[in-house]
């Protein structure tokens, strides 16, 4: 009796069968077929940014005013504190001078810390839609740079109309902002390849930026320090596009082989950094 039950069943049993698991190829993509990648899912990343700043907006009183208050609020307390109480000798017009630092390493520092959690809080789409990963990074980068552009706005105004703004070389503020960015995606890659198997260094980010950013002379002028710390400070790479974000703005004196030195370091980190993260794509699917 068995053997006849079994013999009858056995067209059933046989189509109960576990779905072929299908390996993401993407993991397989060189640095060159990623970019043309980019491209074709330029919709899908405006989609996504669109989704993160309606999230971010959605259940608060003011909604979209805060991508306004935020810097505006920002951009006053600096300028009380670095006009009225904190007054630098070394340099001329202290609040824009610290503005235009501050607003280089902000920009760095906001994109590094919201894209490096992307992955971690978008686990349930990866696990829905085949997508490459690279794509919510972008994504993310461009939902950020909307407040970026107020920030930057507000503080144009505000150098425009006290008359501490420097129009000479603002045609360079593009290209600085470009590079914050592509730095921050670059240190981005750098920590989403290497926490696909060390989850801890998620939790180092934040307490980097606070770290670098005593390092690197945003807060004061490098006139101040002594004589002693000046060698220290030339090789931290960060001084090369803060010092170009000055330039921009403020048009301090600029030491152009100093500045295209750090800033070429950061330019090839940032491009193998993606690389290595292209390289760790299908890595990281398996450890989901």
């Amino acid at each position: 009796m068995f053997f006849e039950f079994a013999k009858k069943s056995r067209p059933f049993i046989c189509k109960i069968q576990m779905p072929k698991i299908q390996l993401n190829k993407a993991g397989k993509d060189g640095l060159m077929d990623v970019i043309p990648l980019l491209w074709k899912q330029r919709e899908l990343m405006f989609g996504l940014a669109r989704r993160d700043i309606q999230v971010k907006y959605k259940q608060t009183f003011l909604g979209l005013v805060w991508m306004f208050l935020n810097p505006l609020l920002m951009a006053l307390i600096f300028t009380f504190f670095f006009s009225q109480i904190i007054h630098f000798t070394q340099v001329k017009h202290g609040t824009i001078y610290v503005l235009s630092g501050y607003l280089g390493w902000y920009i760095f520092a906001n994109t590094f810390q919201q894209c490096a959690s992307v992955l971690k809080d978008s686990e349930s789409i990866i696990e829905k839609i085949h997508i490459h990963r690279i794509v919510l990074v972008f994504s993310r980068c461009f939902s950020v740079s909307i407040e970026h552009f107020v920030f930057v706005l507000l503080v144009f105004l505000f150098g425009l109309f006290s008359g501490q703004i420097d129009l000479t070389n603002l045609w360079l503020l593009p290209f600085a902002y470009l590079f914050s960015s592509l730095t921050a995606l670059g240190f981005v890659c750098f920590v989403a390849g290497i926490s696909i198997f060390r989850k801890d260094f998620l939790q180092i980010v934040p307490h980097f930026i606070q770290i670098a950013i005593w390092m690197t002379p945003v807060f004061y002028a490098k006139e101040m320090l002594p004589q002693s710390f000046l060698w220290l400070l030339n090789l931290n790479p960060f001084v090369g596009f803060i010092e170009f974000w000055r330039y921009a703005l403020y048009a301090e004196p600029l030491n152009w082989t100093s500045v295209l030195l750090h800033m070429s370091a950061l330019f090839l980190f940032s491009l193998l950094s993606f690389r290595y993260f292209v390289k760790r794509e299908r890595l990281y699917l398996e450890q989901l």
